[in-house]
C-alpha cells in the first residue's frame, strides 16, 4: 500500500514537470521567434509575402502581394483570409509568427484534453505534450518564419477529437483543413479512412473520399483557375518532384536518417500491439517526405515536418487509447514506462538535432534579439501606410503590414514608383546605382532618420530643410 501511494506520489510530480517543461520550451520558442526576427531572419520569402498578402485579405485586396502577385498561384490557403482582420486588432508585422504559436499551444491544449478524457494516465499525457512540443521538427517549424500549414498543429488534433466522440461535428475542422492548402486533403485521409474501418462508420468513407477528390481537383483544376497558372507548371513536372526509387539503398538511408528519432518514438507500440494507427495515420504525410526530390524536403528541414508531426502526435494518442481500451491501462507500468521513453526521446532528440538551448542548432540568434534589429523595427512604425513602399527583401518583414510593398530583388516590379524607400544607411553603398537614378531631380526627401534607418518621402515637401536623397548620396 505504500508502495503504491508513492508510485502514485512519483506520477503525478513527473507529470507536473513534463507540463513544466512544455511552458518552457512553448515559451522559449516565442521568444526564439522573436530573436530570430530581430535578427533579419524572417525577409522577403516567404515572411514578407505571407505578411503583405493577409494584411491585404482584410483592406480589400484578398490574397494580393507585392503590387501585381496573387498568393493563389503558391498556394490555395483560402484559411488565410479569415486572419486578415486580426490586424484591426494589432496591426503589427510580428502578428503571423504569434498566431503560428498560439496554434501549437491550442493543439497541445487539445491533446491533453483528449487524452485525459480517454483516461490515459496524465504522466503520459504530459509527456506526449512535451514531445509534440519540443521535439526537433516542431522547433524548425516555428522558428522558420510563418506558414500556412502551421494551422496543422491545432486543426489535426481537433479533428482527432472529433473523430472519437463527436463525429457529428466533424465537418468542421475538416472543412478548414482542407482550407489550408490544396494537398491538405491528401495529408488528413488515412486519418479518416482509419476511423471509417476501426468505427465501421460509412462517414468517415465520404470524408476520406471528399479529402482525396477535392485535393485531387485543386491541384489538376483549381489551382490553374484561380492562380493564373498550371500546378505542375508552378512546381515542376512530377519526374522533378518525385523520387519512385527512393527505396534503393543510396536514396533511403539520405532520407531515413532525419527520421530515426521519430521512429524511435514509436517503437514500443510495434512489440506491445498499437502499432496500426502509427502505421495508417501518418502515412502520406511520411510519404510525401521520403518519397520527395526536394532537399528541403526529404532531409525534413523548415515547415515541411509540419503534417508528419501533427499526425503522428494524434497517431500515438490513438495507439495509446487502444492500450486503454483493450485494458493495458491495468498494467500501470505500460503507461509509467511509455512516459519516460518518450521523454528520454525527446530530450536525446533535442540534444542531437535540436535548436533550442543545447541543442546541437543552439544558436544566439534564437536566443539574443538583436539591438539592430529592434532599432529597425521600431523605425518601421514610422513608415506612413497610404502608398507603394520600396525596401530591400531583407527589410520587407518590418514593414509588410501594408497594401503596396515591392523590393529591389524583384525586378519584374521596377516599373512602378515608389512613394517611400525604407533603407538602412549602411545599405546606401549597395544600392547606391539604383537609389542615384532614383534621386534626379531631387525627388525623394529624408522623412525620418533613426536607429540606423531612413525613410524616404517621393515629391515636394514643405519643409524645406529637409535633405534630398540626391544631397545624401553626393
Amino acid at each position: 500500500m505504500q508502495g503504491s501511494r508513492l508510485f502514485e506520489g512519483f506520477r503525478k510530480v513527473l507529470a507536473i514537470f513534463f507540463l513544466l517543461a512544455s511552458l518552457i520550451v512553448l515559451v522559449l520558442l516565442l521568444h526564439g521567434d522573436y530573436a530570430a526576427f530581430t535578427w533579419r531572419k524572417f525577409v522577403l520569402s516567404d515572411y514578407g509575402k505571407y505578411t503583405n498578402m493577409v494584411w491585404n485579405c482584410a483592406h480589400g485586396a484578398p490574397f494580393k502581394y507585392l503590387l501585381d502577385y496573387t498568393y493563389l498561384s503558391t498556394h490555395l490557403s483560402f484559411i488565410l483570409l479569415f486572419f486578415g482582420p486580426l490586424f484591426w486588432v494589432w496591426d503589427h508585422p510580428f502578428l503571423l509568427v504569434a498566431l503560428q504559436w498560439f496554434f501549437l499551444f491550442l493543439g497541445a491544449l487539445m491533446l491533453f484534453k483528449t487524452a485525459l478524457r480517454e483516461k490515459i494516465r496524465i504522466e503520459t499525457a504530459a509527456a506526449l505534450i512535451l514531445f509534440y512540443v519540443a521535439n526537433p521538427f516542431t522547433q524548425a517549424v516555428i522558428l522558420c518564419e510563418f506558414h500556412g500549414v502551421g494551422l496543422y498543429f491545432f486543426l489535426v488534433p481537433w479533428l482527432y477529437d472529433t473523430l472519437l466522440l463527436r463525429k457529428k461535428w466533424t465537418w468542421l475542422p475538416f472543412t478548414l483543413l482542407l482550407l489550408v492548402r490544396e494537398d491538405s486533403g491528401l495529408m488528413v485521409a488515412p486519418l479518416l479512412f482509419y476511423f471509417a474501418v476501426k468505427d465501421r462508420w460509412k462517414g468517415g468513407y465520404f470524408f476520406a473520399a471528399l479529402a482525396i477528390g477535392y485535393s485531387f481537383f485543386a491541384i489538376h483544376f483549381l489551382f490553374e483557375w484561380l492562380g493564373g497558372i498550371n500546378f505542375f507548371t508552378r512546381r515542376g513536372p512530377v519526374r522533378d518532384l518525385v523520387e519512385y526509387q527512393f527505396f534503393k539503398p543510396e536514396y533511403l538511408w539520405i532520407r531515413a536518417k532525419p527520421l530515426l528519432w521519430y521512429f524511435a518514438s514509436i517503437l514500443p507500440f510495434f512489440w506491445r500491439r498499437g502499432s496500426l494507427p502509427l502505421l495508417i495515420i501518418p502515412s502520406a504525410a511520411l510519404m510525401q517526405l521520403v518519397s520527395s526530390k526536394i532537399p528541403e524536403v526529404y532531409r525534413v528541414e523548415k515547415h515541411y515536418p509540419v503534417a508528419l508531426i501533427s499526425c503522428s502526435a494524434v497517431a500515438l494518442l490513438e495507439a495509446m487509447v487502444q492500450w486503454v481500451r483493450r485494458g493495458k491501462t491495468a498494467q500501470r507500468g505500460y503507461f509509467f514506462e511509455y512516459a519516460l521513453f518518450l521523454f528520454a526521446v525527446t530530450l536525446g532528440w533535442h540534444l542531437d538535432r535540436g535548436f533550442l538551448r543545447w541543442g546541437r542548432y543552439d544558436d544566439r540568434v534564437y536566443r539574443v534579439a538583436h539591438p539592430e534589429g529592434e532599432g529597425i523595427l521600431e523605425a518601421a512604425q514610422h513608415i506612413p501606410k497610404k502608398g507603394i513602399l520600396l525596401c530591400p527583401s531583407e527589410l520587407a518583414g518590418f514593414c509588410a503590414n501594408r497594401a503596396d510593398l515591392m523590393c529591389w530583388e524583384v525586378e519584374e516590379l521596377s516599373h512602378y514608383q515608389a512613394d517611400y524607400i525604407f533603407i538602412r544607411e549602411k545599405d546606401i553603398k549597395k544600392y547606391h546605382e539604383q537609389l542615384k537614378k532614383m534621386s534626379e531631380g531631387g525627388k525623394y526627401h529624408i522623412l525620418y532618420q533613426d536607429h540606423g534607418c531612413l525613410i524616404l518621402e517621393r515629391g515636394s515637401t514643405e519643409q524645406g530643410n529637409r535633405e534630398t536623397l540626391e544631397s545624401l548620396l553626393s
